[in-house]
């Protein structure tokens, strides 16, 4: 609707079916409210001007017939400039009773459908499932379960936690213990399981808490944050509520509920024994108080914490009027453009805090959209993890972009040469510059000095150092010794089979001038196979000696060698005792990321 007609006009009608309802305060203590749109089920809040323009018009009044009326009753000071932006506001709202052309109906309608690749990127990150109203059941259950909420309930819920989480702190190694039983699939299905147990006691939280309060509890069911499945309540009648006391209440009561599961479930762990049960009490503290910790209370997304800091903070609708404050800051610091800020009464330490939320959100939801399409694509698809990638580059960064350039479009007489724009666009040609021409540059990795032809001396059987003939960077040649080792247990072995040998060529000997060896139950050729078994076991055994006495293979350095060796000192077998460098040009062994392999090719100077 466009309000820059002659004052006379009659003003338009809001429409009868609005409903109207109390907010909270704002910070310098004005009144708020909220309106009801029963049609589209859905809550807009106005500041007192706004609601002194609504009670105050009257049929067929003009511009300046209210704008009088309203400064007359009141200690406002209204002007035309503040109605027509209320009454513009209004249309796009759709509040006011305006008649419509069948034609504009369907312009309306068209505008309002969208496109289905803007509805992709709108809603793939989050999208609800509502299952089912749960409002009658939380009226006729609220009786029943107001006594887990009672004074003595919480009484002990807190004695319980703190004794609980003293003795998580105590045996904290054995608390971390119990841990090994998720890396197992029975107990992942019993994690899924606990945790959508705590999940519909959190939403319950919500739930109970806004009946108690007198608000209906519209829906329940299932929200797909980027197609990950978790439980939702809807209280958007909590607008209808005054006092941020009790919105906080709603908002913070699936925390609550989330820390005493967690606290008394550290209690029933400290208090079981080692076993099935204790590990499922082990699970749901260990990840309800991960999940609360992390995820409820985090600002960043539309969960608990960001209705928590909404209601602190005083700001409802905190994320999109974040966002403007941010993107109007962001404009007068990179093109120095001086326009009006988005909204009135903006303190340093608001705009600040503003800010900082706003650049704090954009960062994590970046990051952590980014990590889950990695994630899919590298243990599940890889076409829906670069198809997420690719939405997640279109609704983070040219989504917002183009917006930004159409609005800064929609400016351009505002904006005038200045020193915020020199410096933006050096610091852009700076980037583009950057990026774009291919710089000498030095790359670090971490690499490894190692011999091109090395001997690594290690002991073949247990012994005992009889003789050291080499120290730390002594120069040897090929065949000179390094260690004599002396292993009893080895020669004891020899000189019992050469025994063995003897007893067996003394049988041999007997069996052959025998005259009745077909009465014999051994015959003469196994006898002699045996001897031959000895002899061979003996001679490996003797090679095995003669290896006692370790020498250098190759003539080079002993560039590592194992100082606490000692003469007449036991050692044990595959020791190593050190290191022989040959004689030659040494080789790096450089560690590359897979990044850079492009930058090297064989014959490049490195």
């Amino acid at each position: 609707m466009n309000m820059s007609k002659p004052k006379h006009q009659p003003l338009p009608q809001f429409r009868k079916d609005l409903e109207f309802y109390s907010g909270p305060e704002e910070s310098d203590g004005s009144p708020t409210y909220n309106i009801f749109d029963p049609l589209k089920g859905q809550y807009f809040k106005i500041n007192w001007a706004q609601y002194q323009i609504i009670i105050n018009l009257e049929q067929n009044m003009s511009l300046k017939q209210l704008i009088q009326k309203i400064n007359q009753k009141t200690t406002l000071k209204v002007n035309e400039d503040q109605i027509r932006y209320f009454f513009n506001h209004a249309a796009s709202m759709g509040i006011l009773a305006l008649p419509k052309a069948a034609e504009q109906l369907d312009k309306e309608s068209s505008k309002k459908t969208m496109k289905p690749l803007k509805w992709l990127l709108t809603h793939y990150l989050y999208f609800r499932i509502p299952l089912f109203s749960p409002d009658n059941f939380l009226e006729k259950t609220l009786p029943y379960v107001k006594v887990f909420v009672s004074w003595p309930a919480i009484s002990l819920y807190i004695i319980l936690t703190l004794f609980g989480l003293g003795q998580v702190f105590s045996r904290f190694d054995e608390f971390i213990n119990t841990f090994s039983y998720l890396f197992s699939f029975k107990g992942i299905i019993s994690l899924g399981l606990v945790m959508t147990a705590v999940k519909v006691l959190h939403e319950l939280g919500h739930a109970y808490t806004a009946k108690y309060y007198g608000i209906s509890v519209r829906k329940m069911g299932l929200a797909f944050l980027v197609l990950w499945p978790v439980m939702y309540t809807d209280v958007t009648d909590v607008w209808r509520l005054s006092k941020r006391s009790q919105r906080f209440a709603i908002s913070a009561a699936g925390i609550i509920v989330e820390l005493i599961v967690a606290g008394v479930c550290s209690f029933l762990w400290a208090m079981s024994s080692s076993g099935i049960l204790q590990s499922l009490f082990f699970l749901i503290a260990s990840s309800t108080w991960l999940s609360t910790l992390l995820i409820n209370t985090n600002p960043a997304m539309r969960f608990d914490g960001y209705y928590l800091l909404s209601d602190l903070w005083g700001i409802d609708n905190l994320q999109p009027r974040a966002f403007a404050v941010t993107r109007w800051k962001l404009r007068e610091l990179f093109l120095g453009l001086k326009a009006a800020p988005p909204e009135q009464k903006l303190t340093k330490r608001r705009i600040r805090g503003l800010v900082i939320y706003s650049l704090f959100t954009w960062t994590y939801r970046l990051f952590l959209y980014t990590a889950i399409a990695l994630f899919v694509y590298g243990y599940f698809t890889k076409v829906l993890g670069v198809f997420l990638f690719i939405m997640e580059i279109g609704v983070f960064i040219i989504w917002p972009l183009s917006s930004e350039i159409q609005e800064i479009y929609k400016q351009r007489d505002k904006i005038k040469p200045n020193l915020h724009i020199a410096l933006t666009s050096v610091g852009l040609l700076i980037v583009t510059f950057w990026f774009a021409f291919p710089f000498s540059h030095t790359l670090y990795f971490p690499a490894l000095t190692v011999p091109a032809n090395q001997q690594v001396i290690y002991i073949p059987y247990d012994g005992i150092i009889k003789e050291i003939h080499v120290e730390r960077n002594d120069q040897v040649k090929s065949g000179d010794k390094i260690v004599t080792i002396y292993s009893k247990p080895l020669t004891n072995k020899i000189q019992e089979l050469s025994k063995e040998k003897e007893m067996l060529e003394r049988q041999v000997k007997i069996l052959t001038f025998s005259d009745d060896q077909k009465n014999n139950k051994v015959s003469l050729p196994e006898k002699k196979a045996e001897i031959r078994g000895v002899r061979e076991h003996i001679r490996g055994l003797e090679e095995l000696r003669n290896k006692l006495s370790l020498n250098a293979q190759i003539s080079g350095k002993i560039f590592s060698w194992d100082n606490s060796l000692k003469k007449n000192q036991p050692v044990a077998k595959d020791r190593i005792l050190g290191k022989i460098a040959g004689n030659g040009n040494p080789r790096v062994l450089a560690f590359v990321d897979e990044e850079y392999i492009r930058e090297f090719s064989v014959g490049k100077e490195v």
